[in-house]
């Protein structure tokens, strides 16, 4: 059975692939893949800033409350500064080994120690997207706005 694009063998293998397009206030532009075991992220403008509704929300049922509380403490501790600045700024890939870290905190894409599996992440990921006629950022950029009102 021909599967995504022609990718049967590699959707066998991985539990999925994730073209990410948010719009406005949850704007990010990713694309990834993601095995049980691994999850490869790439930020296809690692430049821009990342916002959510979170830290643009206007009421407590945004999350503003609890990202003031963040941002009040990144003032005086370095931890908390940390996690606001990993907030906003996300490199242009990330490596998780979902098995040791659930919850994702610790980016793998530079250790030498996981450069075949970041490799073979993003031979996958690759191969996906240009089956789908995906260019990266290019391709994003020629979307239209989803929030432009007709």
């Amino acid at each position: 059975m021909d599967l995504v694009g022609g990718m049967s063998h590699l959707v066998r293998r991985l539990s999925s692939f994730s073209p990410m397009t948010w719009a406005g206030p949850n704007a990010r532009r990713t694309g990834g893949v993601r095995s049980r075991r691994w999850k490869y992220i790439r930020n296809l403008d690692p430049a821009a800033e990342h916002h959510t509704h979170i830290d643009c929300g206007r009421t407590d049922s945004d999350g503003r409350e609890c990202w003031n509380s963040w941002v009040a403490a990144a003032r005086t501790n370095p931890a908390a500064a940390a996690i606001v600045r990993r907030y906003h700024h996300r490199p242009a890939e990330e490596l998780y080994d979902l098995a040791a870290d659930p919850w994702e905190l610790s980016n793998l894409a530079r250790e030498t120690a996981h450069a075949a599996t970041l490799v073979r992440l993003k031979a996958d990921l690759d191969a996906w997207m240009s089956a789908q006629g995906d260019t990266g950022l290019a391709t994003e950029r020629a979307l239209p706005d989803p929030q432009q009102k007709k």
